[in-house]
This record gives structure tokens, C-alpha cells and sequence, in this order.
């Protein structure tokens, strides 16, 4: 009969902050990665210009158009290659709203086993309180 034996199982989820010292890679803007110590892995929250808004503005009596910047929140997990919009946001005041969400639930964050399910919940993290 085989004796079991205990796993001293280390929790490898370890996140780093770049925001409000952002890290602009290209045109994205680096918020939070999550890193996955045993497969060296990340999960990359950012920020990406979406300039394709138009609000129609009163100026000196005149309609104009003007092209307003927003901003994307995206997600990327390196080890799938997928990129998903979280959410959107107005402006980069808004960027710390995002970090909080994640903040506020590290230590959930870091007792998951992997990044799979790191993705998952921070995916419902976003899109059930934009449906709210």
C-alpha cells in the first residue's frame, strides 16, 4: 500500500502593477500583468487608443465634428494569444478604476492553480459589473 504523500503546492500568481507608472509599449499602455511563475506566462491588462469615437460639438454657433479619445481596456494571456475587450473607458483618469478591480481581489486572484482559470475570473470580473 502506497502512502500519500503531501504537496506543498507554491502559489506562482504574481502581479505587477505598471499602472499609474505605465509602461507604453507601441501604442498600448501596460495597466497590470499577471504572471504565472511554473509556465512563465502573463496575463496582460492594457490600454489602446480607440480614436474612432465622433461627438458632434458646438463651436461658435457651428456644428463640428471632433474626433474624441477613448480608450480600450483589452486583456491578453501570452500563453493563448487571445486579446478580448474588457471594457471601454473615457480617459486615462478611468485607468485606476481599472487596477482597483484588480487590487481589490489579488488574494482570489493568486490562490488560483493557473492562468486559464486567472483569465476566466478576470474576465467575469469585467463583464458582470459592465452588465450591472
Amino acid at each position: 500500500m502506497k502512502k500519500s504523500r503531501k504537496v506543498n503546492i507554491m502559489k506562482n500568481i504574481n502581479i505587477i502593477y505598471c499602472y499609474p507608472d505605465f509602461i507604453k509599449v507601441g501604442t498600448d499602455i501596460n495597466l497590470v500583468r499577471i504572471v504565472d511563475e511554473n509556465i512563465k506566462e502573463t496575463i496582460i491588462i492594457y490600454a489602446s487608443v480607440n480614436d474612432s469615437s465622433r461627438k458632434s460639438k458646438n463651436v461658435c454657433g457651428k456644428a463640428v465634428d471632433k474626433i474624441e479619445k477613448d480608450f480600450k481596456i483589452n486583456i491578453t494571456n501570452t500563453n493563448v494569444g487571445a486579446e478580448i475587450n474588457l471594457c471601454n473607458v473615457d480617459s486615462t483618469i478611468d485607468f485606476e478604476n481599472v487596477v482597483n478591480k484588480i487590487k481589490e481581489n489579488e488574494n482570489k486572484i493568486k490562490s488560483l492553480s493557473d492562468l486559464s482559470k486567472v483569465d476566466e475570473f478576470v474576465q467575469k470580473l469585467y463583464f458582470s459589473s459592465n452588465n450591472d
